[in-house]
This record gives structure tokens, sequence and C-alpha cells, in this order.
């Protein structure tokens, strides 16, 4: 038998402190997308017996463990609600937690400039142009990474930065855009700093 998930912690001496793990009010889940309902609870004595989770009343699933999984296949809100069961009969239920769904597309991020592979003088400044758009979506962060070092970051839709002494070589950045619904999307550019020219004598 597979051994319990973890998302439950034992630590009273009567089943209590019954509650959501990592499920909150108001979360969006896209539809057709796998969101894993866990709750947590005390229960020293063991007496855990099963779990049933409902939404909008309906049962999804009955379980002796302390999780389910569950997919919605339609956009709406739904509101989830489980019980725990102990071998004596008796219930514990968690507060309702209502979750919403709906056909979800991710933000979108584009470099204006520079462009790829484009070949810079060692010294000169390399200008980013950055823009982000959410076709269902409010912007809420627009980050740039050289590598995986974040460089600049705005909360909106525009990013504009200028570095200005990157080192010769090649250069790999990353635009990273998140939505108010916690989508992201990525761009990435290679550029290429010149080593400095010397004259041979």
């Amino acid at each position: 038998m597979a051994p319990r998930r973890t998302a439950c912690r034992w630590s009273s001496k009567a089943v209590s402190g019954w509650q959501w793990e990592a499920v909150h009010e108001g979360e969006w889940v896209p539809v057709g997308t796998n969101k894993t309902l866990a709750v947590r609870l005390d229960d020293p004595g063991s007496i855990f017996d099963h779990l049933d989770v409902l939404a909008n009343d309906v049962l999804l699933d009955s379980t002796g463990f302390w999780f389910v999984d569950w997919t919605p296949e339609a956009a709406g809100d739904y509101t989830m609600r489980a019980q725990a069961y102990d071998r004596f009969g008796n219930h514990y239920d968690t507060e309702p937690v209502t979750l919403r769904s709906a056909v979800l597309r991710h933000p979108e991020v584009r470099f204006l400039s520079p462009p790829p592979m484009a070949r810079f003088a060692a010294g000169d400044p390399v200008t980013f142009s950055v823009r982000a758009t959410g076709p269902d979506s409010v912007i809420t962060n627009l980050s740039l990474y050289r590598y995986s070092q974040p460089q600049a970051a705005s909360a909106g839709a525009a990013l504009d930065y200028t570095w200005t002494g990157l080192p010769p070589g090649e250069h790999r950045f990353t635009a990273v855009v998140m939505d108010d619904k916690g989508l992201t999307g990525e761009a990435r550019v290679r550029i290429v700093v010149d080593a400095p020219w010397t004259a041979e004598l």
C-alpha cells in the first residue's frame, strides 16, 4: 500500500486543526489543469478513516488519503468542501473555499530590442526594450534575467533597461512575465559583445 501523503500533520490528542493545505480562496485553476486538493489535520490517535471532497456539493472522491486530484472540465466557480471521517463515524468539515476555473491563456512577452544575435563593441551600452501582453489578464511583473541572474524588473507590461559594461562574449537574456492569475510567459535573446580591438605593433 502506498504511504499516506504528508500534507497532514499529527500533533495533538484528538482530531483537530482541520484545514485546507495550499488551497486558497479565489484561486484560479485553468480548465483541463490538475489541482491537488490536500488537507491538514492533527490525529495523534490515528483514528482517521477516510476523506470526502465535494465540489458544488457533488462528491469528487472518497479516499483513505488526505488529498484528491481534481481537473475542472468547464469554466465556472466551484465551492470546495472536505469532510474527514474517523473510525467511529464522526466527521470534521473544512471551511468552504471557492476555486475559479476558466480557459486561460498565458501572457506573452517579446524583445523589441536588441535583435537576436546583435553584436556590440566592447563598452557600448546595450538597450533592452521588452513588452508584455495578457490576453485574459493583467500583467503584474516583468523581469529581465542574464542567464539565471535577475537584472531589472517592472510592475507593468513594459520594461526598458540600459546595460553598460557587459564583458566580451556571448550573453543570453530571458524576459519573464507574470499575470494576476499566476500564469507566466518567457522570451529569450542572445547577443554578442566583441572583444576590444588592439592594434598589432
